[in-house]
């Protein structure tokens, strides 16, 4: 079990390090000398999502031995992670790398801690490591700064990642199409709940199983509008509750709650459960993403209905009648070098070498199918792997740490029809709406300010309150702090386009 790797310190003491100089030129001497020098020790702070912390595993070996590197990981369950980055940057007892998520990364101590110089300012260093130029958008560059500088190197995720999984089965079983318009989704919802997709002469199932109202994506893009913060005619960063005909999405996610297409509990539910809805064939949709089609935990719906097909939902024709999709910035997450704990250009050379090598293809491998021969093998030109549960196990390290799109790559590489299909959806030519994550404003809403509305939309939906009275939780969210967040937004904006 990993919590931290140990540092043999004496050894280090009698180690020579590489002059900045030579580790900024890269090339093969920079390679050669890093290995007369040993392995490098490079800790790092980082959250997991698995059920058990991240062991040492074959794969993780391999990556130190890969990257000369000696990695010492502290791993921090990803619910607790926000409290201990916090901690750690207050106390200033650092790692030499702090993985920061979009949990935290606007977020003020964060821009505090930036603003107050506390992190490596990484940018005039890029040009010196070729993958990070080569493999990684110039936009996203551009999206991750802070006050127009970079302060981490990003970790790419799918930049439309979906909204909705589907059951295609129920759909063929009942002559409908994947729908594309909300008049066309309300009837997909309808017949999932009132008629017999599963044809087994019962009406027992029932249209979405929801865990809060992410679903109210799909249904702001068929009305035109936007699911995040945008920018008007006059460059005011705008919440997307300003828009004009928002009411209006609201509306339909009210009627498809009061005609019970989706869980009366979709605010109390947890994920966990709403999932199972979906595994045993109660539901016809639930939220989720396209990396997430069939993997292991999507198995449980073959296993309870072996004929099952399973898609994503996330494209919706708009007024215009364009299809569009929710996007992101393709990144979710900033890899950080405090300056507490990494006092010298020369080890932040060394940091920055060893993300750019897990980006090199050999290296990127052991992050998408791990260890041929041991995780698996070639069968001409296609990956087979050998065993996947102790794939999913060894690789739960890697997935704190790569840069690389790992997820990309396993969709691309995969056998199973669900998630090529996932992996063509990133490449359809499908028009993505503006987002304000693409302005990446450096602050975000207090917890107090987000839960103004999100009660508020909850609220009018489950019918608790009225249009009126949805409005007077708009005018608060106004006076609570909302109205100086819009000034800031937009003051933040302008100066990045000048």
């Amino acid at each position: 079990m990993k919590k931290k790797l140990h540092i043999i310190l004496s050894l280090m003491m009698v180690l020579g390090l590489i002059s900045a100089a030579q580790l900024f030129a890269g090339g093969s001497s920079q390679a050669a000398q890093a290995v007369a020098d040993g392995p490098t020790p490079i800790s790092i702070l980082t959250p997991y999502w698995s059920a058990e912390i991240p062991e040492d595993t074959s794969i993780f070996q391999k990556l130190e031995q890969m990257t000369n590197t000696k990695l010492n990981v502290e791993w921090v369950p990803s619910t607790a992670y926000p409290e201990k980055a916090a901690l750690v940057i207050a106390s200033q007892d650092l790692p030499e790398v702090l993985a920061s998520y979009n949990s935290i990364w606007k977020s003020q101590f964060i821009v505090e801690a930036v603003r107050a110089g506390m992190f490596w300012e990484i940018g005039p260093m890029l040009n010196n490591y070729p993958n990070f130029m080569q493999q990684i958008d110039p936009i996203i560059w551009d999206y991750s700064k802070y006050d127009g500088k970079v302060y981490g190197i990003p970790r790419q995720i799918l930049k439309r990642d979906g909204n909705l999984i589907m059951r295609l089965d129920w759909l063929d079983n009942l002559g409908l199409k994947m729908p594309q318009t909300t008049d066309e989704l309300y009837n997909v919802l309808k017949a999932f709940t009132t008629g017999d997709p599963t044809k087994t002469g019962r009406t027992d199932t029932f249209g979405m199983a929801m865990n809060g109202l992410t679903c109210l994506n799909i249904i702001l893009m068929s009305y035109g509008m936007t699911p995040s913060w945008y920018e008007d005619k006059d460059m005011q960063i705008l919440p997307p509750f300003y828009q004009d005909n928002y009411m209006d999405a609201l509306k339909f996610a009210k009627r498809i709650y009061d005609d019970g297409f989706v869980n009366k509990d979709f605010m109390a539910t947890n994920a966990g459960n709403v999932l199972q809805s979906f595994f045993q064939g109660k539901a016809g949709m639930v939220q989720g993403w396209v990396g997430q089609i069939s993997d292991g935990a999507y198995d449980a719906v073959y296993t309870n209905s072996p004929q099952a097909r399973i898609g994503t939902l996330a494209a919706f024709k708009g007024p215009d009648g364009v299809l569009s999709t929710f996007a992101n910035p393709g990144f979710n997450c900033q890899y950080m070098i405090p300056k507490p704990s990494v006092k010298s250009q020369d080890k932040v050379a060394k940091i920055l070498e060893f993300f750019n090598r897990t980006m090199d293809q050999d290296v990127f491998d052991l992050f998408v199918k791990g260890i041929e021969g041991i995780h698996y093998k070639m069968d001409g030109d296609q990956t087979v792997i050998i065993d996947q549960p102790r794939l999913t196990k060894d690789l739960a390290p890697m997935l704190s740490l790569y840069v690389r799109c790992q997820i990309l790559e396993s969709l691309k590489i995969s056998s199973k029809e669900g998630r090529r299909a996932g992996y063509d959806f990133q490449f359809q030519d499908l028009r993505d709406y503006q987002q304000m994550d693409a302005f990446f404003i450096t602050a975000i809403p207090t917890a107090q300010l987000n839960q103004i509305m999100n009660d508020a939309n909850t609220k009018f939906v489950t019918g608790d309150i009225n249009e009126a009275q949805w409005r007077d939780a708009l005018d608060s969210w106004k006076k609570t702090g909302g109205t100086a967040l819009i000034a800031d937004y937009t003051d933040q904006n302008k100066k990045l386009r000048h």
